[in-house]
């Protein structure tokens, strides 16, 4: 990796944006800003931290001498480990639930920095990012693919096109999660873009009632394949 130049300096000493960490680094402390996901329950990939992650700030001294480090983006996962690996992994893990709204508990590993007081620091729960996780298609969000979902988006649909308010949930949040999770062929996670290409239409609806309808029938229901992807 190559290590950048973009530097800044102030009261606290001089912040460096890099991916290399100095040996005579003696990390006291680190900042964590977090962001917002939005996740399919059956998505296996792993959490991709850039995008989960806004900043990471290691914070200490080098002889002495106050200095801070802006970890890349790319570098998160070098020190940053979550407690869940997907998606599917943390919604799997929450017995009973519909849909998981909550914090993503994260790690740091100091890897080969030295610090001034642990081996492993964790990360203050305030700083952990958000995630919601459902199941696709599922615009009532009660767990489950099903006609009511399909129901819900041609109502939301109907009502667009009738310039009157449309909405799937009255929490803001999770507003945004169930569009996300009825907007089956763009997800969007805009919340509401009814300009915009990413917005809820009947093909939304169909797609819907064809993966419910496969799921009855005991076939095998590919969002891809119906999709068309």
């Amino acid at each position: 990796s190559t290590d950048t130049t973009d530097t800044t300096t102030s009261g606290t000493g001089t912040t460096t944006t890099t991916t290399e960490i100095p040996v005579d680094f003696i990390l006291e402390d680190i900042e964590v800003e977090s962001g917002v996901g939005y996740y399919f329950s059956h998505d296996e990939n792993e959490f991709d931290l850039s995008k989960l992650i806004n900043k990471l700030t290691l914070i200490g001294n080098i002889n002495g001498e106050a200095k801070s480090f802006q970890i890349a983006a790319s570098d998160f996962s070098t020190y940053l480990t979550p407690a869940f690996a997907t998606p599917a992994e943390y919604f799997n893990n929450v017995a009973g639930t519909a849909y998981v709204a909550s914090s993503l508990a994260i790690s740091f590993n100091p890897a080969n920095i030295q610090t001034s007081y642990m081996t492993n620091m964790t990360v203050d729960p305030i700083e952990y990012p958000t995630v919601y996780i459902g199941v696709k298609g599922d615009a009532n969000l009660d767990g489950a693919v099903g006609l009511d979902d399909a129901t819900k988006v041609l109502a939301y649909y109907a009502n667009v096109g009738a310039s009157l308010d449309a909405s799937f949930n009255d929490d803001p949040n999770l507003e945004v999660l169930a569009y996300f999770l009825a907007d089956v062929d763009t997800e969007s996670t805009n919340g509401r873009d009814v300009a915009g290409e990413n917005s809820i239409h009947l093909t939304d609806a169909t797609a819907i009632l064809t993966y419910y309808a496969y799921v009855g029938s005991g076939l095998d229901a590919d969002w891809d394949a119906i999709l068309g992807r």
